[in-house]
């Protein structure tokens, strides 16, 4: 990457965070707080070139996965997807189907932002909603490309603030869209056959990501060896 286009990208990413700070109300409440550091950390981890991370350091796989699990409530998101079977399942099969629905979750992300290229979130607004749930409409600028609204729902949970559900260009939510995608295997195979359809998926999307990484390493391997 040339200095130039270095710059750029800082000064971009500079450009970003006031826009965002922007928008913001002048106090913003727990939901609001917790989206405008998810969108900042996201696109700080987003940034991570895995080529360059030293070896023992977390890469961006590690960094999302703590991310997601921090500020995600992925338990009953996942509750939300099951339905029933949710209710009858043990607290071992719950477990292990939460750690397999995160990795799910992780690997689709990095499918869906395989690298950095300027992207930013600008905040538009919040929305209580009558089920005490607070929507915090956003949206992603993706230069030279087609900008994408985000919409992330979010619960107090535990005294916390956790997101619970994001919608993604005005569709239908991420829960709903999984619950529908989960409802055939739950009925054949049930909670536990979801979970091992959960971690194959999330296995070839990650062997995915990682095969130009491998690439790239076992290429300088041969340049340093020769």
């Amino acid at each position: 990457m040339s200095l130039l286009s270095h710059t750029l990208r800082i000064v971009v990413f500079a450009l970003a965070l006031c826009a965002g700070l922007a928008a913001r109300p002048a106090v913003a409440g727990p939901a609001m707080t917790l989206i405008e550091q998810f969108n900042l950390s996201f696109i700080d981890i987003l940034r991570t070139d895995d080529r360059l991370v030293a070896p023992g350091q977390p890469g961006r796989y590690r960094r999302l996965s703590d991310h997601l699990a921090e500020n995600f409530d992925i338990p009953e998101m996942l509750e939300q997807a099951t339905g029933t079977q949710w209710a009858y399942a043990s607290e071992f099969d719950r477990t292990v189907a939460v750690d397999a629905f995160l990795r799910f979750s992780v690997s689709t992300y990095l499918s869906r932002f395989e690298s950095y290229s300027g992207e930013y979130f600008q905040i538009l607004g919040e929305e209580q909603g009558r089920d005490g749930n607070t929507r915090i409409t956003t949206k992603l600028i993706r230069p030279g490309r087609i900008n994408v609204s985000v919409t992330y729902i979010v619960r107090q949970t535990h005294g916390e603030a956790r997101i619970v559900d994001v919608i993604f260009g005005g569709g239908a939510s991420e829960v709903a869209t999984r619950k529908a995608e989960f409802a055939e295997t739950l009925n054949r195979r049930g909670l536990r056959g979801l979970t091992a359809k959960l971690n194959d998926q999330a296995d070839k999307i990650i062997a995915d990501f990682r095969a130009p990484l491998q690439r790239d390493a076992a290429a300088r391997t041969y340049a340093s060896t020769n």
